[in-house]
């Protein structure tokens, strides 16, 4: 999320978050998802940012220009390859 009220839901959770530990989806700090091996962060175009909402797909709207499903659709693939 680029800022607190670009999710209403998340609007304090993103504040909190956001003070303590920097850019975030409006619950997970960067940093804080960087384990394993991190395939990097989803962006979307315009204003609003990307919001934990919008990954999870909870208004079935996905981040402006993607489509969630197709993201979560690569990651079950990459997990086949690896024998998952």
């Amino acid at each position: 999320m680029k800022k607190s009220y670009s999710d209403m839901i998340l609007f304090i959770p993103h504040a909190v978050v956001y003070k303590f530990d920097g850019e975030c989806d409006g619950l997970v700090s960067i940093d804080s998802a960087k384990w394993g091996k991190f395939k990097g962060v989803i962006t979307g175009k315009g204003m609003r940012g990307v919001s934990h909402s919008d990954l999870r797909d909870m208004r079935r709207r996905g981040p402006a220009g993607r489509d969630v499903v197709d993201v979560y659709v690569g990651i079950v693939g990459e997990l086949r390859e690896m024998g998952f």
